[in-house]
């Protein structure tokens, strides 16, 4: 049976579960202390963005929404939700413009509300990211199957590394989470997880690659409880995407915004402060590896999953 807070836990779950609340919080107060006020007459550019990036990325988030409002000199407004369901769910109903998701959640976006790629980010020089399993540094756990019968963390449903991957690991051995782990949480953040797993709330996690070696700069005490214990083959990095109806030259302004972001002696500093070379254009088969993992995961019982 999944949950998205486990009980009968001590004390550092009750820290994780206030941190996840301030993550909600965070959602609701954010959208009017971050929006960038214009009184002119330009319609603003609305910029979706999750709490599975918010906590630790918040000014960075709103940092690079500016960014491209001011190099195309609108205004624009940054809107914050709790998760990847809301944002594509917003998209669709044309309530934002563009927004930072998942492969996952494109993929499923794609298919609902045929959104619209705008580039991918490169890390190290290439537009892929890994799913790391991490345990605690002290377990004895040493690969993602030993962890039958234990506490387990994901992050969102529509997260790739942070759900797609490991499910689709189990369904090859033709398990499911809810009979294979004794107990889920989802957290809503890739950090979170981290937290999780180094105060021993969780067993194990799934988490973003790309997050947890930057966390490791930024956070080296923490992720030193930590330790991968499996990745995952290399995946085409979270997109930007665009809304179907959203004008074709907004769309290509932004792509081009962001393409020569790394050029800009601004926008260079803001990727190096995310460990990111810069964007790329890529295309919809580009994200072909998560559909089909997606597709077939879809004859598992599927367990609190948002958006049913």
């Amino acid at each position: 049976m999944a949950f998205f807070f486990a009980g009968s836990l001590i004390h550092p779950l009750v820290m994780l579960v206030m941190k996840i609340i301030k993550v909600l919080l965070l959602t609701v107060i954010l959208f009017p202390l971050f929006s960038i006020q214009s009184f002119s007459e330009t319609k603003p550019l609305r910029i979706g963005i999750t709490a599975v990036l918010i906590e630790q990325n918040i000014n960075i988030n709103h940092r690079i929404g500016k960014y491209i409002g001011d190099r195309l000199n609108v205004p624009v407004e940054t809107v914050y939700r709790r998760g990847y369901g809301d944002i594509i769910q917003m998209l669709g109903r044309s309530e934002i413009d563009i927004a930072f998701i998942c492969g996952y959640a494109y993929v499923e976006g794609k298919d609902k509300f045929d959104l619209e790629l705008v580039v991918s980010p490169t890390l190290n020089g290439k537009p892929f990211y890994r799913s790391y399993v991490i345990v605690p540094s002290t377990s004895e756990d040493k690969d993602f199957f030993d962890l039958r019968g234990k506490r387990y963390a994901f992050t969102d449903p529509l997260s790739n590394s942070g759900y797609l991957v490991p499910l689709f690991w189990l369904a090859q051995k033709g398990e499911s989470p809810d009979r294979f782990f004794k107990k889920i949480i989802y957290t809503r953040t890739h950090y979170n997880s981290i937290e999780a797993v180094a105060m021993r709330i969780v067993s194990g996690a799934s988490v973003d690659s790309y997050i947890w070696e930057h966390a490791r700069e930024i956070a080296p005490e923490l992720v030193s409880k930590t330790i991968v214990v499996k990745e995952s083959e290399l995946f085409p990095f979270p997109p930007v995407v665009a809304r179907k109806s959203l004008e074709k030259n907004i769309k290509a302004k932004v792509r081009e915004v962001l393409m020569s972001m790394s050029k800009d002696p601004v926008g260079s500093l803001i990727l190096a402060e995310i460990g990111l070379d810069g964007f790329i254009a890529v295309t919809d088969d580009f994200y072909n590896p998560i559909r089909i993992m997606g597709q077939r995961v879809k004859g598992l019982a599927m367990f609190s999953r948002e958006g049913k």
